[in-house]
Formats: C-alpha cells, structure tokens, sequence
C-alpha cells in the first residue's frame, strides 16, 4: 500500500541456508526458505528475482534472496 502505481521495491534478505553457514542471523523469522520470496511480495510483479551463495570476503559465504517487483 505505500508504493505508488508504477513504484518499485527492492529487497535482499538472508535465506534459511545463512544458518548453516555460521554466522549472520540465525532467528527462523528472520530467514526465507528457497521460492518464498515472490510469494511475500504478491500482489507485485516481479521484474527479476534470484537466490544466491555469494562470497562476501576470502573466508565467507552469504545466502541471499533478492526481488526487484513493481506495482501497477
């Protein structure tokens, strides 16, 4: 409801994969499962979305999720 027709989000949060990778947060609420995100940012249209391990410096790993979606 707060974004304008023609408004975009962008978002990237951590998936539940983080936890096992030993750091970052470890809190369920907190942490998507693989496909959920699409889903929790409905009725958007989703322009792109990925989920990734991605490195963040010689020694560790991130597990994220990222949307960008648009309203109509």
């Amino acid at each position: 409801d707060r974004l304008a027709p023609g408004g975009m989000l962008l978002l990237e949060t951590y998936l539940l994969a983080q936890r096992d990778l030993g750091w970052g947060p470890t809190n369920e609420e907190y942490l998507l499962r693989p496909g959920e995100l699409p889903g929790l940012v409905a009725p958007l249209d989703v322009i792109h979305c990925r989920e990734v391990f991605e490195p963040v410096d010689s020694q560790r790993w991130r597990a994220v999720a990222s949307v960008v979606a648009q309203k109509r």
